[in-house]
């Protein structure tokens, strides 16, 4: 008999806009077999408009999870800097418009 468990899950519209539908989804799970085997299913959903990325990090082997969190972390730390660098962006273009 196998058992599966949803671990947690999210959807999340990136705006308030009814015209745009940019979106990012996440679900992680697990499951086990009569043989207990053991499979981590994780999976991130990020779309736009028109185009979408799934990044896929299932992993088989319990050693495997830091590997996968270390993605996830690394993930993180680039979008901090996306966002770091689109702030000062903005605050850039401000100070043009007041001149």
């Amino acid at each position: 008999m196998s058992e599966d468990r949803k671990m947690g899950m999210d959807k999340r519209f990136l705006n308030s806009s009814p015209h745009e539908t940019g979106y990012v989804c996440w679900a992680v799970g697990l499951s086990v077999d009569n043989y207990d085997y053991r499979r981590v299913t994780c999976d991130l959903k990020i779309a736009d408009c028109t185009d979408q990325i799934i990044l896929d990090f299932a992993c088989y082997k319990a050693e495997d999870i830091p590997k996968r969190i270390e993605k996830v972390d690394a993930l993180i730390d680039s979008l901090q800097k996306l966002r770091a660098s689109l702030v000062e962006c903005d605050a850039v273009v401000h100070r043009m418009e007041l001149k």
